[in-house]
This record gives C-alpha cells, sequence and structure tokens, in this order.
C-alpha cells in the first residue's frame, strides 16, 4: 500500500464496478476513523478498511491535528443517515470542507437527468433537460465520476465537476432541507401543534429554497475558486523549486 500521512482523506471501493466508495480519515500508525456501516463512528485499521481493494488518498487536511481532534471527538457517536450523514459526509466535516457528499448529489442527479430527459417530469422538464446548460452539467457530472473512478486528485475532479455541481448540490440541498422539514412538520401534528406544523412547514420550505437557489451555488463557486487558487499555488511552488 501507499505511504500515507495523517489527516489524509482516503477513499476505497466497496463494490466490484467501483461505484461506490467508503471514506475514511487516516490518523497514523496505519489507523482510521472512519463512519462504519453499521453507523457508528469508530477505529479501523487501514488493511480492514480497504479489505481486499486499493485504499487512495484524494484529499488532505490543512490542518492535519485539527482534523483527528474533530474526528477523535466524534468516536463512539452512532447517527448514520444515507444522504445527510454519510461517511464522506463525516470526513468532509473533519477536513472543514463543504459538509457534503459527492456520491449523493452525483448519483441524484443523474437521476433527476434520468426522469426530466425521459419525459415524467413532463414537456417543460424534457426540454429544459435536454438544452445546452442541464446537458454541460450531465457531462460535467459524468466526467467527474469517471476522474472519480480513476483516482484523480480531488482538486482535479472538483474543477471537472464545477458546471455538474452547481445543479447537483443544490438537488442535495433540496432533499436533506425537504427532509428536515417534513420531519419537523410531522412531529409538531403528531404533538397536535397545528400552528407550529404549519409555520415548520412554510419557514423550513422557504429556508430550503434559500439556501438550495442561493447559499448553495455562492458555496459551491467559492470552493471551485478555492480550489483554482490552490492548484496555481502548487503550480508555482513546483515550478519554482
Amino acid at each position: 500500500m501507499p505511504a500515507f500521512f495523517p489527516g489524509d482523506h482516503l477513499v476505497t471501493n466497496i463494490d466490484i464496478p467501483g461505484l461506490t466508495e467508503h471514506h475514511g480519515l487516516y490518523i497514523g500508525h496505519e489507523t482510521l476513523i472512519h463512519l462504519s456501516k453499521d453507523g457508528s463512528i469508530t477505529e479501523i485499521s487501514l488493511i480492514s478498511f480497504a479489505g481486499e481493494q486499493e485504499a487512495r488518498c484524494i484529499d488532505t487536511a490543512e490542518d492535519s491535528e485539527r482534523a483527528i481532534s474533530r474526528a477523535k471527538s466524534k468516536l463512539g457517536q452512532h447517527n448514520y443517515q444515507l444522504f445527510h450523514n454519510n461517511c464522506e459526509h463525516f470526513v468532509n466535516w473533519c477536513l472543514d470542507k463543504p459538509y457534503s457528499s459527492d456520491q449523493v448529489s452525483n448519483l441524484t442527479h443523474l437521476v433527476a437527468q434520468g426522469i426530466a430527459r425521459s419525459g415524467l417530469a413532463g414537456e417543460v422538464g424534457k426540454r429544459v433537460a435536454g438544452g445546452p446548460l442541464a446537458t454541460t452539467a450531465l457531462v460535467s457530472t459524468s466526467a467527474k465520476l469517471a476522474a472519480d473512478y480513476l483516482g484523480a486528485p480531488k482538486k482535479v475532479s472538483t474543477l471537472i465537476g464545477y458546471p455538474g455541481d452547481m445543479v447537483a448540490k443544490p438537488i442535495e440541498t433540496l432533499i436533506n432541507g425537504g427532509r428536515d422539514t417534513l420531519d419537523d412538520t410531522v412531529h409538531h401534528l403528531q404533538q397536535a401543534e397545528f400552528g407550529e406544523a404549519a409555520k415548520a412547514l412554510l419557514t423550513g420550505s422557504a429556508k430550503t429554497l434559500a439556501k438550495a437557489t442561493i447559499v448553495t451555488p455562492a458555496k459551491v463557486t467559492g470552493h471551485a475558486i478555492k480550489t483554482v487558487a490552490e492548484i496555481g499555488r502548487d503550480i508555482w511552488w513546483w515550478l519554482r523549486y
């Protein structure tokens, strides 16, 4: 296995085609902290993490001590949610990266494109999905998936996937925000708090829409700009030395 350093964001494929990845934070001494398949945050050996597959580094912490400290602070917790708190979300949180999951956003983007292009979302949706902007986003997400599959550095896949992420990440935001809004609304209805239920539905819907249309695209753009700056810095240091 290649040498890894504390604070590295490691992934390993967990299916034969390599379409699904498991994520963990390397903390040194052949050990990782990860959100395991049973939903608990635990330490695991590098060999056990990778299994019969190869582990690879896709990113690294700017502050490895802080990332490891954050990971250790969650040890023993048990709160797995596929769309909102999976193994990729956990490592991104440890690294102070955008709290998101490429696996979730990419998949939902492809599914949404498929539904729209098939006409199941109506003729308007079909025309929009067949337009140049939607097609560019689809190609971008597909290229990002291919780059990840081939083990490209995270910075490369981030730039390749930027147009697709401008669609995929807001969709992910809508899914998570919609789920949280429904959970809050149902909770109040179960308590017979009908006024609070209506308030939760309206305010939650408004916040989710604002986040999906304004906040998330701004974060995606900011992350892409930061990535460009980091790549430029890396090239500068490489040319200099």
